[in-house]
């Protein structure tokens, strides 16, 4: 299902970079309040077009869920719950497509979770799996005890 979106497709495939090894514009990196137009590439517009324009909803729903993981979606849950559900009902996933969505998030889970120094990264990761989780009606993710 192709939802318009604010920022024209054409805009942001002309931002996106054309791979993760491409040189990605340096301004990526900090934020500022200075009004500059934007002529570099970006790794965000790349994933974000991506996403766009994947037509597969299983493909797209891990893409989504990738992209939660990799730019810390925990601080943006309503739009991400949002886009997930969208895809979740516009789909008719079989068991097999769910099986492949929940092999994913495991996949993520076994080699990212918990993972990092911080416990607020941690914890943050588990919230985001859990919601990810819950969206697709899954069962919550647990921390095995080592």
């Amino acid at each position: 299902m192709k939802r318009p979106h604010c920022l024209s497709a054409t805009i942001l495939e002309r931002l996106a970079t054309s791979s993760p090894d491409e040189y990605e514009d340096e301004r990526a990196s900090y934020t500022t309040n200075e009004r500059k137009p934007f002529d570099g590439q970006f790794h965000i517009a790349r994933k974000v077009a991506a996403l766009w324009n994947e037509e597969d909803d299983v493909t797209r729903a891990k893409l989504l869920i990738a992209f939660g993981y990799g730019e810390n979606y925990v601080r943006k849950t309503r739009q991400f719950v949002g886009e997930l559900t969208d895809i979740k009902e516009s789909s008719t996933f079989t068991g097999e497509q769910i099986r492949e969505i929940t092999e994913f998030i495991e996949s993520y889970e076994r080699e990212h979770l918990p993972d990092g120094d911080e416990i607020w990264e941690v914890q943050a990761h588990i919230e985001f799996t859990n919601l990810v989780r819950s969206t697709l009606g899954l069962p919550p993710y647990e921390v095995k005890e080592e």
